[in-house]
């Protein structure tokens, strides 16, 4: 047990006594080390980009600090509660805790949930279909009231969904 791993790798005949040698040359070597890092860039890091793309940025900063303004215009004041309500961002199910004011206004479609900078907020519709018309990626959560009308419901129109259900 008082072997190395190299030694008991050279005993259990998967390596020889040169290749650690060659391989351990090699990584000493410093031109190869230079050969692998590639051709350097003729750009510094700390140059700046060409004015040319700037524009693009001026705007996109632009677009956000409008979104910003409107929401933060609009948002409901006090709007956490106990209460939680589940809604899909992204394909993915997320849970904001609502008072039951705001559960009530989420649940019937007047009200949509975005976030800004960390933070959630409840914000009107209108204000949330706005922001999507400013910038198509930004994430606003809507009540899709369009998908009751489906035929896949129409089969289960019999068995209705309780209201207090929270899924």
């Amino acid at each position: 047990m008082s072997d190395s791993l190299r030694d008991q790798l050279i005993k259990a005949g998967f390596s020889s006594k040169e290749q650690p040698k060659r391989a351990s040359a090699q990584g000493r070597d410093k031109k190869s080390w230079k050969k692998s890092l590639g051709p350097k860039s003729s750009l510094n890091t700390n140059q700046k980009a060409p004015l040319s793309g700037s524009d693009d940025v001026d705007q996109k900063k632009a677009i956000k600090a409008k979104i910003k303004q409107l929401i933060e215009a609009s948002c409901l004041a006090d709007h956490k509660g106990e209460k939680p309500y589940n809604h899909i961002v992204n394909s993915r199910v997320r849970r904001v805790f609502v008072n039951e004011d705001a559960y009530k206004q989420l649940v019937e479609g007047s009200l949509a949930i975005t976030r800004l900078n960390g933070s959630t907020y409840l914000i009107p519709v209108t204000v949330g279909r706005e922001v999507k018309a400013l910038n198509p990626d930004w994430a606003v959560s809507f009540v899709d009231k369009s998908g009751a009308d489906s035929n896949d419901d129409l089969d289960y129109a019999e068995h209705k969904v309780p209201d207090d259900l929270s899924w």
